[in-house]
C-alpha cells in the first residue's frame, strides 16, 4: 500500500516468487486499502504484505495476519523466512475456510 510503489511491491513479490511462495499484487499504481481488503477477503488470502514510504524509509515491510488481526515488522532480508513461517501457521483464511464448509453441508 502506498502511492507509486508498484516497483517496490513487485520487488517483494519477485523476492517470493523466487522462494516458492505464491504472491499477488493489486496491479494499479495507488491501491486503495479498501480494495485490497476485498481481494484478500474475497479469494482467501490468509496474510497481506504492507509496503509504504515509511517502511521503505526504516527498512521493513509488514505482514498483516489476516486471521490473527495482527501486524508482523520484519526486516527485508527476513521477509521471505517469516512468510514462509506465517503461511505455515496461516495456510487458508479461516473465515474463507468456514464459509466452503458450510456451502458443501
Amino acid at each position: 500500500m502506498g502511492k507509486n510503489l508498484t516497483a517496490k511491491r513487485l520487488e517483494a513479490c519477485a523476492m517470493l516468487w523466487e522462494a516458492g511462495v505464491k504472491a499477488e499484487t493489486l496491479y494499479v499504481d495507488n491501491p486503495r486499502a479498501d480494495k485490497t481488503f476485498s481481494f484478500a477477503f474475497d479469494n482467501g488470502v490468509p496474510l497481506l504484505l504492507i509496503i509504504g514510504e515509511q517502511e521503505i524509509a526504516n527498512g521493513i515491510y509488514k505482514i498483516k495476519s489476516l486471521n490473527e488481526n495482527k501486524e508482523i515488522e520484519v526486516k527485508k532480508e527476513e521477509l521471505v523466512e517469516k512468510v514462509k513461517e506465517l503461511i505455515e501457521q496461516n495456510p487458508v483464511l479461516l473465515a474463507k475456510e468456514k464459509e466452503e464448509t458450510k456451502e458443501s453441508k
